[in-house]
């Protein structure tokens, strides 16, 4: 147990203890910091949301369009699906060229930009339990919705008349657990102030980060210059009272309803297709369009068609091996329907006449 001052309180944190799944999203009366280490099917991934919010932010800051060309996870039509959940390794790289293209001020523009409803039902989690202190618990405990839960901790400690947030990234580069460690800290402050519909300043805030810039831009964002720096953790700290006073808003049954929807989230999660399906996917569509080329498939990657060429070496197959084996998949749905010609499904697979189709079918079956 480590202590940070307070004026004359002083705030207990415990570092470096991951609790259990099975205390669930609860907190004792003794002040135990009862947090989730996260579902294991959505461990080392990112929700396809909170990515998409990191990239639009690193776009509006300045980044070029092809900044992540090579990384087909990160394509539009990858994120624009909220089940998909992003290795977290390519989230990180997000951070890192937002981090750099935009410094001062980072946590205050995302704040901005991350209303109430930007991450789904993980937001609404907040702002639904009985009490402000309830609605922190569970969204705490469901974080493997939005975020890596083996790399983001959240946990929730009481000590007396204060109740204090404790926050730790474990990404690697400094510039990126500074912007995270700080913006993790403010949306959970906008979260509260949210919940309890009044604008609550806490007691104290402590980043683990050395100060870098002024403490001006944190000050107005939290509302308090009493925020210290180069901590053991990220720690915002609250008068306990403003935190577990009864909300006159609850709607009853409604925390239920969305942490069975936060569960429901964590089985229906889908990992994000490797590279690999993602260009037998722009494959397909370019076999749909007419006959397929490298170029067009490669323009679609974003990539050239030689570093396509490349890594289909490395998966030890070729352009013309994939083209033959995507023909011959696309021939096989189209002649299940019985409605078409021979020489209809010929033209549509790109072969000139019905004596081409009628070799390629005789070689597929060997």
């Amino acid at each position: 147990m480590s202590f940070v001052d307070v004026g004359s309180k002083l705030v207990g944190t415990t570092l470096g203890q991951e609790p259990t799944a099975s205390e669930g999203a609860n907190m004792s009366e003794n002040g135990q910091i009862t947090t989730s280490p996260g579902r294991a099917g959505l461990r080392d991934t990112v929700s396809a949301r909170l990515v998409r919010f990191v990239v639009d932010a690193t776009r509006a800051a300045g980044a070029s369009p092809g900044c992540f060309t090579g990384l087909p996870d990160l394509a539009d039509e990858v994120l624009a699906d909220d089940l998909v959940r992003v290795p977290t390794s390519s989230a990180t790289v997000v951070w890192e060229v937002l981090t750099a293209l935009r410094q001062g001020g980072l946590a205050t523009e995302l704040v901005r930009r991350s209303p109430l409803g930007t991450f789904g039902v993980w937001d609404y989690l907040f702002v639904s339990g009985a009490t402000v202190a309830d609605g922190l618990r569970d969204g705490f405990h469901y974080r493997d919705v939005i975020c890596d839960a083996g790399s983001e901790l959240l946990e929730l400690h009481t000590d007396g008349a204060l109740l204090t947030v404790w926050h730790r990234t474990c990404v690697a580069e400094p510039a990126v657990m500074a912007a995270v460690g700080e913006y993790a800290l403010a949306m959970v402050l906008s979260r509260c102030r949210e919940a309890a519909r009044q604008h609550i300043v806490p007691v104290h805030v402590g980043f683990a980060h050395p100060l870098s810039g002024t403490r001006g831009e944190l000050a107005d964002l939290f509302g308090t210059s009493r925020i210290d720096f180069g901590c053991e953790a990220n720690t915002v700290t609250f008068l306990a009272a403003d935190l577990t006073a009864p909300r006159a808003d609850v709607r009853p049954g409604l925390s239920e309803v969305l942490r069975a929807h936060a569960e429901m989230l964590g089985t229906a999660a889908k990992p994000v297709p490797d590279w690999y399906a993602v260009f037998r996917s722009a494959l397909t569509a370019a076999l749909f369009e007419g006959t397929p080329t490298i170029g067009r498939v490669a323009a679609q990657l974003h990539l050239s068609p030689r570093t396509v060429q490349r890594r289909l070496d490395e998966l030890g197959t070729t352009w013309r091996a994939e083209v033959d084996c995507a023909r011959a998949d696309h021939a096989a749905r189209l002649l299940g329907d019985a409605r078409l010609p021979l020489r209809a499904v010929a033209s549509r697979i790109g072969y000139r006449d019905e004596r081409s189709l009628r070799r390629a079918l005789r070689r597929w079956a060997g």
